[in-house]
């Protein structure tokens, strides 16, 4: 074998093969394939037909359990070392794309191939993971609002239909016929036949039995029934249509089925259908009583919303709690959010165990007009605003206190600053506008009446907690705190003793001022026990608005001297100088 190996395949001299040269010939004939062959596309479709998704489990599973399919087609069909060339190998990968179950996910998938790159079958995975989880949250979605719910059809997993086809009922039903056709007679052997055509005259009709020499027979090969032959005067009448409870004698009895009684005088009425009777009405009543409140509840909210209509005036909706969405009023410059106890209401039908808590002592605050209204309660409840755009979800729930009159949910200033609408500084900025239009002759003018009308706020926020009027901006901004903590249930009767305590010593600042002299406090020392190794942590990763902050902070720190860069420290943070 040996000798025909080197005459007939490797054309050498038996004499000249050694042992290592013998050995690696032996090893490249073991590592190539037995035949020299290129697969093709349709063997590989060939191969692939049968690859399918699991229809259910998670995405992990699903995923893995079908490229174990795919890597269990390339080990026995031999394709590993033909799909090592990147042509084929892309080949492969788009039959096995197109084998992908349901439809749906593999047109995605095909879709997402043409924009992303899928040369290895890694990257493959990846795209068919990333499809599969969407259409796992999408079909998540679709049970949650009831959208699989088909009535009369299945489904299987390849996105047919299952169940018998119309050939198979269709067959079905013609041996339901003859069965009843022909009794309990067995089923001939080479099955149902259609019956031969009947035999008909020169006149047309067929004719009658014993014409042809034979009985008649249907379409099922059966002998026929003779029908019933009616002389003139019996022919059947067809009986008349008459409503409900009545025929051609009048109306009659719902019990018996007999005329000339009604159901409460009925002979064959039993003892105890008299309750029953009296037990039925009395629900139909209370049904009937349902629908016309809801009825009527219904024709008033349409009687509002055609007023509001009519009006002209544009309307601003907000959804409390996700369940019930009333009107109202974002710019009224309110401190607290007021809720009308008629909206309360409502919304405790739809929410029973909604908490509602009661204030100690009643809430006194004042309205439109100079016109003072009490709190008596509170309720905490998330709020959405309702735009033109989409919803505006407002972050947490808002603190809501309810009055005892009220057409408009009022939305606090907190509220609309918690979403980054505040109306002072809009206003602040239309005016600063107004005065740059205006000319540099009206600066000073502009300037006096902006501190006019910061000053005049000030005063209005002193009397609120009955504090003297503030000397600068420091002062203003220490009200503005007192002032919020009255808003969340501070003693009315500690303000003055907190005041004091605040304004005591010069220890406030609005922002950070390095000239201040440093706090008599002992520096924070840091002893390590015996044995510990220092240990280098990754920098913390912060979102754009905290690194900005933290940047603009450790600038200002830097420039006061209060902190300085050591870039040759071995443990120095890369994010914080």
């Amino acid at each position: 074998m040996v000798e025909a190996a080197c005459l007939y395949l490797w054309d050498i001299n038996i004499d000249d093969l050694d042992e290592s040269e013998f050995r690696e010939r032996i090893c490249k004939i073991i590592g190539e394939p037995a035949n020299k062959w290129t697969v093709t596309k349709a063997e590989m479709e060939e191969q692939c037909k049968k690859l399918r998704v699991d229809p259910f489990g998670d995405v992990a599973s699903r995923v893995v359990s079908f490229m174990e399919r795919v890597n269990n087609i390339i080990e026995t069909t031999g394709w590993k070392s033909q799909l090592k060339t990147p042509n084929m190998l892309k080949t492969f990968i788009k039959v096995v794309a197109s084998c992908i179950t349901p439809f749906d996910v593999r047109d995605r998938v095909e879709e997402q191939m043409k924009t992303v790159q899928a040369s290895t079958l890694v990257e493959f995975s990846k795209i068919l993971a990333e499809q599969l989880e969407r259409t796992y949250q999408a079909e998540l979605v679709m049970k949650s609002r009831g959208g699989d719910r088909k009535r009369g059809r299945d489904w299987d997993e390849k996105g047919q239909r299952t169940g018998k086809t119309r050939v198979q009922l269709k067959n079905e039903q013609y041996q339901r016929e003859a069965y009843y056709q022909n009794g309990n007679a067995p089923r001939p052997k080479g099955g149902y036949t259609k019956p031969a055509p009947v035999e008909r005259g020169r006149d047309g009709p067929p004719r009658a039995q014993g014409a042809t020499g034979g009985p008649s027979t249907n379409k099922y090969g059966t002998p026929a029934t003779a029908r019933r032959t009616f002389d003139d005067s019996e022919q059947p009448t067809k009986r008349a249509k008459y409503g409900p409870g009545q025929d051609d004698r009048g109306a009659l009895c719902f019990v018996c089925q007999q005329p000339g009684h009604r159901a409460r005088e009925c002979p064959n009425k039993k003892e105890d259908s008299a309750r029953a009777d009296h037990l039925r009405k009395g629900k139909n009543a209370v049904k009937r009583f349902k629908y016309k409140q809801r009825k009527a509840e219904l024709k008033a909210k349409r009687a509002v919303k055609a007023k509001i209509a009519e009006d002209g005036g544009e309307q601003r909706w907000i959804r409390l709690n996700g369940v019930f969405e009333v009107p109202y009023c974002p710019d009224t410059g309110a401190d607290q959010n007021v809720l009308p106890q008629r909206m309360l209401e409502e919304l405790m039908k739809l929410q029973p165990d909604l908490m509602v808590v009661t204030l100690k002592e009643p809430m006194i605050g004042m309205a439109c007009n100079n016109l003072p209204f009490q709190a008596n309660a509170y309720v905490d409840l998330a709020l959405q605003l309702q735009t033109a755009a989409g919803p505006v979800k407002i972050p947490g729930k808002r603190r809501c206190y309810v009055v005892a009159e009220g057409d408009e949910f009022l939305a606090s200033d907190d509220t609309l600053k918690a979403i980054g609408i505040d109306i002072d500084r809009l206003l602040e900025q239309v005016a600063t506008l107004q005065l740059e239009d205006d000319g540099d002759d009206l600066e000073e003018d502009g300037d006096a009446l902006k501190e006019q009308s910061h000053r005049s706020t000030l005063r209005i926020k002193a009397s609120k907690a009955k504090l003297p009027e503030a000397k600068d901006e420091v002062e203003a901004a220490l009200q503005d705190l007192i002032n919020e903590a009255i808003d969340n249930q501070f003693p009315i009767e500690n303000v003055q003793g907190l005041w004091r305590v605040l304004t005591k010593h010069d220890i406030w600042r609005l922002k950070f001022d390095g000239s201040d002299p440093p706090a008599r406090v002992k520096p924070l020392k840091v002893t390590p026990k015996d044995g510990c190794v220092p240990y280098r942590c990754k920098g913390r990763k912060h979102n754009l608005l905290e690194e900005r902050f933290l940047n603009l902070f450790a600038k200002e720190l830097c420039d006061a001297g209060v902190i300085k860069r050591n870039q040759q420290s071995a443990w120095c943070s890369p994010v914080n100088p």
